[in-house]
């Protein structure tokens, strides 16, 4: 909102990333200057094709920024365990914990659902639900030595305005009652991306 004088040029720009704008993003914004003399320059109309906002093929789902439906009881700590652009959470869970994450700001259509998790020692059993249809078998996260699952891939959905759900219920084993989540990506099936 301040006003920022300028005689020929201006560059903005916008930090994005936890450190070193390390983080990919794409921001849209419209900006207005006043001239006291009329353009003489290249002057370029807004067409459809300039104002179209981009839409990525591929989203990704941080922890800290979903908004979500707990049942039963579900306790977490969060940490900057990877260099993922966002934080990871670590869920305390019980057999009857579910995390409904909403859907309802990802663009509708049909997505590769992949998840970002670690398992360890006291990792816990999940399956990813869509309302009452389980979409997963059973994804065990217990191993002796901790390991990164980068780019575990889960299933195919719908997000729509009906279908603007995901739901992550557990299964406990003793102490392995754990869940580290790092991220969830979505692929858009349209997309020519490899996955």
């Amino acid at each position: 909102t301040d006003k920022i004088p300028f005689t020929s040029h201006i560059v903005h720009t916008i930090e994005h990333g936890p450190v070193g704008n390390t983080f990919p993003v794409d921001y849209t914004s419209v900006s207005f200057y006043y001239s006291d003399s009329p353009n003489s320059g290249n002057f370029q109309s807004p067409t459809n094709e300039l104002s179209a906002v981009y839409l990525p093929d591929t989203l990704f789902l941080y922890p800290q920024l979903m908004s979500y439906g707990v049942w039963d009881k579900i306790n977490f700590e969060s940490g900057w365990h990877y260099n993922t652009g966002g934080m990871s959470f670590i869920y305390a869970i019980t057999d009857e914990s579910r995390l409904q994450v909403s859907l309802r700001e990802i663009p509708h259509g049909e997505y590769k659902v992949f998840a970002d998790i670690r398992k360890f020692k006291e990792g816990c059993s999940f399956s990813v639900w869509h309302r009452q249809n389980q979409l997963t078998p059973w994804n065990d996260t217990f191993s002796i030595s901790e390991k990164r699952m980068e780019s575990l891939y889960l299933c195919t959905m719908v997000a729509s305005d009906f279908q603007n759900t995901m739901t992550f219920r557990f299964k406990s084993n003793g102490q392995q009652n754990k869940f580290f989540l790092n991220r969830i990506m979505l692929v858009n099936k349209a997309s020519k991306l490899p996955t």
